[in-house]
Order: structure tokens, then sequence, then C-alpha cells
């Protein structure tokens, strides 16, 4: 959940963006196993410029970590690393990586939005806790509550809100969460979402903010969910896809 205080009256059973469980049969670096084949070195900080590739840990904060790990089962297709992010038992603690090598793509051209994640068994905190997704959104109809062009938001897909609630996510199992299906939340208040506990699908997003453009995006362990260690592969934004 990402800065999760005010959400916990949200979690519905929405039929919508449910995971998609695979259970892997093997470990990394298991003999046989598919080769750790990730091609992303994470970078500190953010990019110098827009659209520079490569990964980055960006708003990761004290008491969070994002690292690129080889301690998880493989997700098919997709090697035997991953990206790792945790969260120490602080509130303050928060864990992000993210790309901007899109930055300026067409909101309407992406369709295809989706990611896997593993809640891995050594957290201790909240259960209904893994990755969420976030997507920067830029333009000039990204318009607040009163009526002036906001120009920034970030949308936020998070799996408890998703199908089955907070019960649909589950620990040490890898699940596909197909976020194009689901739906998802606004940090800023625009008029198409004055709070962020009014949830659009993807459809209803770019038919809202049908002149936007993407920012960074990226997997995000949020604040106010301390003792959580989770893992991110094969994300998918467009005809962007991270094998970390």
């Amino acid at each position: 959940m990402n800065g999760r205080i005010g959400l916990s009256a949200k979690k519905v059973a929405l039929a919508l963006g449910m995971g998609v469980v695979l259970v892997a049969a093997g470990c990394a670096n298991k003999p046989g196993s598919a080769p750790c084949d990730g091609d992303i070195d994470l970078q500190v900080g953010y990019p110098a410029a827009a659209n520079e590739p490569g990964w980055w840990q960006a708003d990761t904060r004290v008491g969070g970590t994002s690292s690129i790990s080889e301690g998880y089962p493989n997700v098919l297709g997709y090697g035997c690393s991953a990206l790792e992010l945790t969260t120490d038992a602080t509130n303050e603690a928060k864990a992000q990586a993210f790309t901007y090598e899109d930055v300026g793509v067409d909101l309407s051209t992406v369709n295809d939005v989706s990611y896997w994640a593993y809640r891995d068994p050594s957290s201790t905190g909240d259960p209904q806790v893994t990755a969420s997704l976030n997507i920067e959104l830029y333009g000039a109809d990204v318009i607040d509550t009163a009526g002036n062009p906001n120009g920034y938001t970030t949308l936020v897909y998070e799996p408890y809100l998703q199908a089955g609630g907070g019960s649909a996510v589950l620990t040490a199992q890898w699940q596909e969460w197909d976020a194009s299906a689901g739906v998802w939340w606004s940090t800023r208040a625009t008029n198409d979402q004055p709070t962020r506990s009014v949830l659009l699908t993807w459809s209803e997003i770019q038919a809202a903010y049908p002149g936007a453009v993407l920012g960074g995006f990226g997997a995000n362990l949020g604040s106010y969910n301390p003792d959580q260690t989770v893992a991110v592969d094969g994300l998918v934004v467009g005809s962007n896809t991270a094998d970390f």
C-alpha cells in the first residue's frame, strides 16, 4: 500500500485486476534453472535528463532499500534475478525503482500494464501489502478541482484494492497483476479523481486524461508499510518490459 492512511475503507472486492498465481518450481541459481539474465543495473537517485535509459532508486527513503536480488524463485521467462524492495520497522521507510526512459509517451497508446510481485515470507508487517505500481502523468488536461491545469499527478495501482481485496495478496508465491484490467487512484486531486477514494479503471483514466503523457513509472513500496520485503519482475508498461 502506498502511504495507506485513510485507505482502509476502500478495501472493496472489485471484480477487476485479479492476481494470477505462479508457483515457481525452481529456486534462484538452482542447477538447470534459467540463467540470471536480468539486464538492469539499478542506480542511485534520478537520471540527469528525461529519456535516459535505465532504472533508478528515485524516491527511496531512509529505512527503505531498493536493489537487484538473486534470492527469489524464478519467474518463467525472466531469469533468476528480481527487483527487491524492503522497509524497516518505521512508518517513514519507503522503497522505489523508477525508469524515465518513456517520458513523453502518449497515455492513449499505453494499453498493456502488468507486473509480477512476490511477498517474501520474512515480512512481518501487514499481510495485505505487496509492491504497487506508480505511473506519473503530465499534461494540460490533468486539471485540478478548481479548474486549473495541474499538469501532474501520479497514478497508483495497489493489489489490495483489486478483486478479492487484501486476501488476494499471497505470501511466498509469485503473482501476476494485470493493472490494465484493475483500478487506480490519483495522488493529486483532479476533476476526475478529486479524492483518493475515487478509483478508475485504466480505460476510464485514458478517457479522463486524453492528452496526458507519461513521466516516470515503476514499482513502489510506500510509507506506512513497515517490515516488508517484496520482489518485482516482468514489469510491463506499454512497449517497455523490465526484466530485473
